[in-house]
């Protein structure tokens, strides 16, 4: 009787520390697992999302500043109804130049540099056409540069698709970054 008094408190005690170091186990594991997450989000946004949202964002912003001052109506080329005139081409190459390639390049260098941050396996097509948009201006500006003034434009359109999917991935991010920081410490299975 005697040997059951101090045997049961003895199983009892090594079944709750055996029970709460497993517990601990499986916590730790998830923790690890969860930090590991918000750490390639963190990535992800940092580096690569982020950057490219910012960007496109400018980039959108200063498009349209310079529509409304240079040519508010129509294409701004290839339209009939609305001419493009000598000033607005110049108007176009020096924005070109210094305000869109700059931020053209930038996001090419990111693209090509960060696509290991991307959410999906393979790189989307829109991006792959925004790269391509990217390298065929560099061929026309470096024309310009030369004296060619012959082309004007990028012979793929810039791919909106791109800048939704940059926006859309960015805001996914973003809430599953604010889901997993307000997720509290300590887990419970």
């Amino acid at each position: 009787m005697t040997d059951n008094k101090i045997m049961i408190p003895a199983i009892v005690t090594i079944f709750v520390a055996f029970l709460g170091f497993i517990v601990k186990y499986w916590n730790d594991i998830k923790l690890a697992k969860r930090k590991d997450k918000l750490d390639r989000i963190n990535k992800q946004l940092g580096d690569f999302y982020g950057p490219l949202y910012s960007l496109m964002k400018s980039s959108q912003q200063a498009w349209e500043s310079f529509r409304k001052k240079n040519k508010p109506n129509g294409a701004y080329f290839n339209d009939p109804n609305h001419p493009t005139t000598e000033a607005q081409i110049e108007a176009w190459k020096h924005y070109m130049k210094y305000v869109f390639m700059p931020i053209n390049e930038k996001m090419y260098d990111i693209i090509v540099s960060k696509s290991d941050l991307l959410l999906e396996d393979e790189i989307p097509k829109c991006l792959l056409d925004l790269i391509s948009h990217i390298i065929i201006y560099k061929a026309v500006i470096k024309k310009w540069e030369l004296g060619d003034f012959s082309e004007y434009i990028s012979i793929i359109n810039y791919p909106s698709e791109a800048r939704e999917y940059i926006y859309n991935s960015f805001e996914k991010l973003k809430k599953e970054q604010n889901k997993i920081i307000n997720k509290t410490n300590f887990l419970i299975f």
